[in-house]
């Protein structure tokens, strides 16, 4: 999960390529602050109920989903997080283009949203299944 957390990160500093100095700072510490708080989470339920010994042990007492119900909510949180600048990015852009283009970006925003969110269903299915047993 620290990996993909990383990841995250990554993406949100290449979306804030070309903005002001301002909107880096702003947006890139918001962003980075909620990384370093998921991670920070992340670790210490892992150290807490014994991922770090033996794992066997860790997967058959029910600690993945108390690590579980710290991660759901951090993906939604950021995966809204993420949309919110993706639009950002494309307004901003739709703003300061020719009348035409303006329209094409702003129907652009819907479609981005809208694949977006379907592709976060997505992922927390997954997300969801890595964490919590759905069958007996």
């Amino acid at each position: 999960m620290e990996i993909a957390a990383v990841i995250y990160l990554i993406v949100v500093f290449l979306l804030l390529i070309g903005t002001t100095k301002r909107v880096k700072f702003s947006f890139g510490g918001i962003y980075g602050g909620m990384v370093l708080i998921f991670v920070a989470g992340e670790l210490y339920i892992k150290a807490q109920t014994g991922y770090y010994g033996d794992r066997d042990v860790w997967l058959d007492s029910g600690a993945s989903e108390t690590l579980g119900k710290w991660v759901v909510p951090f993906y939604l949180i950021l995966a809204a997080a993420l949309l919110i600048l993706i639009n950002f990015r494309l307004i901003k852009r739709a703003l300061h283009s020719d009348q035409s283009v303006k329209w094409t970006l702003f129907i652009l925003t819907g479609f981005v949203s809208i694949l977006y969110i379907s592709l976060i269903y997505v992922g927390l299915f997954i997300v969801a299944f890595m964490f919590f047993p759905f069958a007996p």
